[in-house]
């Protein structure tokens, strides 16, 4: 045996019969934040179906509202869809609550779980949801104690992984799951599946913090700052500020009617709007205003904006639509 063979990489098979179907269904398992986005991202880079998803998350909401509202009938006719393809993959980490149930629907599951420690997994929820760390390593510790409760009893073919191990050693978890999955990718599709894997990935950072916003500066004119501005994954009404040469000079609750987003949940229905009047800062033309959401990192698009002498120009027609 060589030293080689000693090395710890973090992978680990149980269950897998000598005789394996080519209809699998891939079931990503693990605790929020505790690194599913890894396989899943690889799989989806390796060509395996995954219905309804799209990066850097990979979750098919539509499959797990199904599941979680107990719609037998929704979830039976999703099922009967996927299963046209031989082999599709599904990631849920809140599925470690309803394994068992996930175990008897799906035809075929190929079970691959995600562990990663737990400061990691408490202090990700703590920096990106503003969570409690000793709460949320509590409840990590709950969530791999069913996981592992599962393994225990199941009977279903399962790779085990560490996320940190994946990380450090991506090529040898790439070949342990295109084996276990069963699947016959192309050098290309492997070397896309590979560039996949980072340290902290900088897409999935921005996208899955609690604090993410959006919005934008509208128009700028009559003295006036218009736009609108609202959380990704919250329905409070967002605080913008104004900044005028680095320095905040005004806070607002964006609250003002937009006929342009009445229809559109995530910028509460219409209910987004903010005004700044910029008359109250004695701004003259060539200086840079910046609009951001207190509390977010990112400025709102189209921020920063220099000022022109058209911006200050009194015009009573002025329209704030679409703002």
């Amino acid at each position: 045996m060589s030293i080689e063979a000693l090395i710890n990489k973090g992978v680990v098979q149980l269950n897998v019969p000598s005789q394996q179907s080519e209809q699998r269904t891939i079931v990503i398992v693990g605790c929020a934040r505790g690194g599913t986005s890894i396989p899943a991202g690889m799989l989806n880079k390796l060509g395996v179906p995954m219905f309804a998803v799209s990066p850097p998350v990979f979750e098919d909401v539509n499959l797990s509202n199904a599941f979680e509202e107990k719609d037998d009938k929704r979830l039976k006719k999703i099922i009967k869809k996927y299963n046209a393809e031989d082999t599709w993959a599904w990631k849920r980490p809140s599925a470690l609550n309803y394994l068992d149930l996930v175990e008897s629907k799906l035809r075929n599951p190929y079970f691959v779980y995600i562990f990663r420690d737990i400061m990691s997994v408490a202090n990700r929820n703590k920096i990106s949801m503003g969570l409690d760390l000793v709460g949320c390593m509590q409840s990590a510790i709950h969530d791999y104690q069913k996981m592992v409760d599962f393994i225990r009893v199941s009977k279903s073919p399962a790779l085990i992984c560490s996320s940190e191990k994946a990380k450090q050693y991506p090529e040898e978890f790439l070949e342990s799951l295109i084996e276990f999955c069963g699947l016959n990718v192309s050098h290309q599709q492997k070397s896309s599946a590979i560039q996949f894997v980072e340290p902290e990935p900088s897409i999935y950072l921005d996208k899955s913090r609690i604090n993410l916003s959006h919005g934008q500066i509208g128009n700028v004119r009559d003295s006036r700052v218009n736009g609108w501005a609202a959380w990704q994954y919250r329905q409070e009404a967002v605080e913008v500020e104004l900044i005028i040469n680095g320095k905040v000079k005004a806070v607002t609750l964006a609250t003002d009617w937009r006929e342009h987003a009445k229809d559109k949940p995530n910028m509460r229905s219409g209910e987004c709007g903010f005004t700044f009047d910029l008359s109250e800062f004695n701004i003259k033309a060539g200086e840079v205003i910046r609009t951001r959401v207190v509390g977010d990192i990112k400025d709102l698009r189209n921020s920063p904006y220099t000022i022109t002498g058209d911006n200050l120009v009194k015009d009573k027609s002025n329209k704030d639509a679409g703002s």
